[in-house]
């Protein structure tokens, strides 16, 4: 065990102060217990970020544990210490068109009323996409993709960019890197881009556009959708809010900008297509007195 060596006094350390919330954290940790509970889940992580700094108010994973027993865990397998929220990389699915759309709409290829006509299917680098319900939907417009979540229309939309302007925007979103969170453990996610020659197939860029065949972090994801809110500005997410130094110096953090990824005409377009999204397909997430987008 470590010596103190003799006469050497114990040193105070930085106080930190962080930007999460204890009510809403506590709201968080509920609602997702309750929600393992009532879908009989393995597990799940709920994020709430401040749009405007990226400062993280909540942050709760589940199945956790209590850090002051941290010898108990030591014999599970795998043992909980990892956070979810940045260590854990899963598939996105369907909430990835919002970038999809996102990056259609900033190139100034489409607007929210362009159409195309949906047959249920369509090839992108030799494999047949369909819509999730199988269904053929006939002429549709790009807000429609988002309103009733169209595979079809999403792969559309992205051979309409091409390759190089689609990865373009995912690469400026963060997909596929880390966010540089002051946490520890924070993985990158995977995103195979063109030049990745031995992974990449031109079919991806038809998966890809609706979250299939990438994995991104729940960190990512929340940056991302925040970026829209922040009228298309990127900043790096933190949990640190100020630090205090023994002698009672304090430094506040400031926000970091990392990217402006879409203009702010664009993040207003696509937050009122979000907005249509929740009030006419996701009906379940209205919230009475408020718009939600999502």
């Amino acid at each position: 065990p470590w010596q103190p060596t003799v006469g050497e006094l114990p040193r105070r350390g930085v106080d930190l102060e962080l930007t999460l919330d204890r009510s809403i954290q506590a709201l968080a940790e509920e609602e997702l217990k309750q929600a393992i509970w009532e879908h009989e889940a393995e597990g799940g992580t709920i994020i709430v970020m401040e749009p405007e700094t990226f400062g993280i108010l909540a942050m709760a994973s589940y199945p956790a544990y209590d850090p002051e027993r941290y010898a108990e865990y030591g014999d599970q397998d795998p043992p909980p210490y990892e956070d979810p929220a940045v260590s854990k990389q899963y598939e996105p699915g369907s909430g990835f068109k919002i970038l999809t759309a996102a990056a259609a709409l900033d190139t100034g290829i489409v607007t929210p009323e362009t159409t195309y006509t949906d047959e249920g299917w369509i090839e992108v680098g030799g494999q047949t996409i369909r819509n999730a319900t199988g269904k053929a939907y006939g002429v549709m417009s790009v807000t429609d993709v988002l309103v009733k979540s169209l595979n079809v229309g999403a792969a559309w939309l992205s051979r309409q960019m091409g390759p190089d302007v689609f990865y373009g925007y995912l690469d400026d979103f963060g997909i596929g890197e880390r966010t540089d969170v002051d946490l520890a453990g924070e993985v990158a996610g995977q995103l195979w881009l063109p030049e990745d020659v031995e992974h990449w197939h031109p079919s991806n860029q038809g998966t890809n556009s609706f979250g299939q065949g990438v994995a991104v972090t729940p960190l990512q994801m929340v940056t991302a959708v925040a970026t829209v809110a922040n009228d298309g500005v990127r900043l790096r997410p933190h949990v640190v809010d100020r630090r205090i130094a023994p002698d009672g110096t304090v430094s506040v953090y400031q926000p970091v900008m990392v990217e402006r990824v879409i203009s702010p005409e664009t993040a207003h377009t696509l937050t009122e297509m979000l907005v249509q999204a929740v009030e006419e397909g996701i009906t379940l997430a209205k919230v009475d007195g408020y718009r939600v987008a999502g």
